[in-house]
């Protein structure tokens, strides 16, 4: 059984067509993952189609593969979750949330079809050459649809207002496709509604028959053997996942429950054995759940082939060398023989977040909170070229997690701060304590070339410590309750932004990085938890959370700039810098932004480029280096 290894370490590298100072135009730039390989965002679907496997996912993913080993991907021109693909021997379709459609003549280049309805799209698949796509869209329901290019769409079957319907995959068996759900509906002798599993079949995909089913009230996939048809679902009364079997799809009986908190997700048959992948209950409420892939060579009798924790699975295929199963992620175990799985690409064993990351001697150097079974402990990797990865070494009896990374020149050192503590390092490899008095906890250092000044908080009260030789440092507790979250450094100024104990935004400004006074703000209604602020062309710019700016040039006089219509929309800007003449840094809303801008009034915002919660981007006059959930990191030209 293969045990998952708790590594969600991403790498990301994109590549930008344009020169830097460009960025305040409205770029989409092109990703391409690196580390988990061939993607880090969640893959709904995998199928083998024309000698290659394809997988989809969110944000715009589309891959394809010979082996399984190598993927390609493929140029999409959207950010919508792609949730199934299907090929019918000439024309590729993928679709997604949103009502999206994309086609392909030939699996590389992709193009939007335009389609009639607003309808979440999920499961795609062809039955006498025509494209059947099944929706499901709350509260309205969802309905069956055909097309036979992608282009032109019928309705095969729509929810009513009093049978509403919600589809949840398509399963093609021999000449017949059935399309699983459940159905609501009311029930007029009673006066009430009902809920019961549904399979509709067709053996044209235009004509449906559909039948009802009291022992579930919802069927997620189907299959069948010679003989048997096996199906899952989950118990009404003990909402656990189940899976079913039946000889004639007229009446079922539950042969199986499905291990843990989970639901089959998707059973397929190779001819001699099935395979089912799991995925955690809708009902679960577990922060964390193993699945499985299973196995059985009747139908009757399931045992667990592969096992992984914190993921889960969502499709799986037979390919022209095994089997291959894909989830969250960017998940993929491979197969050769139905009993031994593997991950056939390579990723670095972190699970965690990274907070902060620099770029200095050469090195890419990242920092974090690793949170595995030992407890919440800092860790730090370091690259010179953003593939091969070392681990450093820390000073033993560590706890907590790093926050901010700074490299001084003056003293050839990297400072990393975070939790209680404060390290630095030479090399970026080999750590070791700084020995000085230190403040309780640390959300940032910032050095001038002649001092470097870290912050954050004495218990309930703001706490600066500044240092001009990097081993003798001073420590200013200040009076008034709060906390500094964020520092930087311009026109012979230090300015830092933070919080009082309310949460109300907290400014304050120093001349020597020792004596501070906080200074007046042109509104009392701004929050200062996830303040951030950088200094660039002669001003400070300062975010604040609800994505709101404020601006001034000596750290004195602050003005609000009129919100900017892209950010509404993206409540927290939890990175921002400046370099080359603009400022630029991320933004988050349901999924990571890219935004720069060069007067920190007008900003351009990218599509979203990940569902992954992005922390905090730097660029080193080359390229972009980014970090953030579940260890992710990104590069980019």
């Amino acid at each position: 059984m293969l045990k998952k290894e708790k590594n969600l370490i991403f790498i990301l590298v994109f590549t930008l067509t344009f020169q830097f100072r460009f960025l305040s135009l409205d770029l989409s730039p092109s990703w391409q993952w690196v580390n988990p390989y061939p993607t880090g965002e969640d893959i709904n679907k995998v199928i083998f189609a024309d000698g290659k496997y394809y997988a989809v996912g969110n944000c715009g993913t589309i891959l394809s593969s010979y082996d399984g080993k190598i993927w390609e991907k493929h140029l999409t021109n959207t950010s919508a979750d792609i949730n199934s693909i299907a090929f019918n021997g000439q024309v590729f379709l993928a679709v997604g949330n949103g009502a999206t459609v994309l086609r392909s003549f030939d699996g590389f280049v992709w193009n939007k079809v335009s389609f009639f309805e607003s309808d979440n799209f999920i499961d795609i698949s062809v039955i006498d050459g025509k494209f059947i796509a099944i929706t499901d869209t709350f509260p309205t329901g969802g309905n069956i649809y055909f097309s036979s290019d992608g282009n032109l769409w019928g309705i095969a079957i729509k929810s009513t207002s009093d049978e509403i319907f919600y589809f949840r995959s398509l399963c093609k068996i021999g000449s017949n496709l059935y399309a699983l759900g459940g159905c609501s509906f009311y029930d007029s002798q009673n006066g009430n509604w009902k809920q019961s599993a549904v399979i509709a079949s067709s053996v044209d995909g235009e004509n449906f028959e559909i039948k009802e089913y009291d022992l579930s009230p919802m069927f997620y996939s189907l299959s069948k053997n010679e003989n048997l048809f096996v199906c899952s679902g989950y118990n009404n009364e003990t909402l656990k996942g189940i899976l079913l079997s039946s000889s004639n799809l007229e009446n079922f009986e539950i042969i199986a429950q499905s291990p843990g908190e989970t639901i089959v997700k998707e059973i397929i048959y190779n001819g001699s054995n099935f395979y089912a992948i799991t995925s955690k209950s809708p009902f679960s409420f577990s922060s964390s759940t193993e699945n499985y892939i299973l196995k059985s060579d009747s139908g009757l009798n399931w045992w667990a082939v592969a096992e992984i924790e914190n993921d889960e699975f969502r499709s799986i295929c037979k390919g022209k060398d095994g089997f291959l199963a894909a989830g969250s992620y960017g998940t993929i175990l491979k197969s050769e023989d139905g009993e031994n799985f593997f991950r056939p690409t390579f990723s670095l064993k972190l699970y965690g977040w990274l907070y902060s990351s620099t770029y200095a001697k050469n090195k890419y150097v990242v920092i974090g909170t690793d949170i595995s079974e030992s407890g919440w402990k800092p860790i730090i990797y370091s690259s010179g070229d953003g593939i091969e990865w070392k681990k450093a070494n820390l000073p033993e009896n560590l706890y907590g997690g790093l926050e901010k990374i700074f490299f001084d020149e003056q003293w050839g050192k990297f400072f990393a701060v975070g939790s209680s503590m404060m390290i630095s390092s030479e090399d970026s490899l080999i750590w070791a304590t700084v020995n000085c008095n230190n403040i309780s906890n640390y959300n940032d250092i910032f050095c001038n070339g002649t001092m470097c000044v870290a912050v954050g908080s004495m218990g309930d009260y703001p706490a600066f410590q500044a240092s001009n030789d990097g081993v003798n440092w001073k420590i200013k507790k200040l009076d008034k309750s709060g906390k500094v979250h964020s520092i930087s450094y311009g026109n012979g100024i230090w300015v830092a932004a933070g919080q009082k104990l309310n949460g109300k935004l907290k400014i304050w400004r120093s001349t020597d990085g020792i004596k501070w006074k906080k200074v007046a703000l042109p509104s009392k209604k701004l929050t200062g938890q996830t303040a951030r602020i950088a200094f660039g062309g002669g001003i400070f710019l300062v975010s604040t959370e609800g994505s709101y700016l404020l601006k001034s040039e000596n750290g004195s006089d602050w003005i609000l700039i009129e919100k900017p219509d892209k950010l509404n929309a993206l409540p927290l800007i939890p990175s921002l810098s400046y370099k080359e003449g603009l400022f630029y840094g991320l933004a988050q809303g349901n999924g990571a932004h890219f935004i720069s801008s060069e007067n920190g009034a007008e900003w351009a915002v990218s599509n979203e480029f990940s569902k992954l919660f992005i922390l905090d981007v730097k660029f080193d006059g080359e390229k972009f280096i980014s970090v953030g959930d579940a260890g992710a990191i990104l590069f980019g030209n």
